[in-house]
């Protein structure tokens, strides 16, 4: 219980420090949100478990299963959204030219 609310501690210092950036572009900011998403998924996941792990029922596991299902989900449009920017903001250098095979000597 003690490692939880080190985690949960940790967690909000990261949300506080989220709130704390001023973006202004529409598609970071929605990064931002999601990626709030995924760190109350991640808490809530893990206080739940923990209870879990206390007193297993089966609701208990169904519920752990469905939040790890929805963790899951928004995890990968977390990873989309921020493929997206990178490329956005971060396209791939051009590729360099092919080398000419130097000259044959005589």
């Amino acid at each position: 219980a003690e490692g939880v609310k080190a985690f949960t501690a940790k967690v909000d210092e990261v949300l506080k420090s989220l709130d704390a950036l001023e973006v202004k572009d529409a598609a970071v900011a929605a990064l931002k949100a999601k990626t709030k998403e995924v760190l109350a998924l991640s808490t809530g996941l893990i206080t739940e478990s923990v209870k879990a792990m206390a007193n297993p029922t089966d609701d208990a596991k169904k519920a752990i299963e469905a939040q790890t299902q929805n963790l899951i989900k928004v995890g990968q449009e977390v990873q989309t959204m921020s493929a997206e920017l990178q490329q956005r903001f971060m396209p791939a250098a051009p590729a360099a030219p092919a080398q000419q095979p130097a000259p044959a000597a005589k």
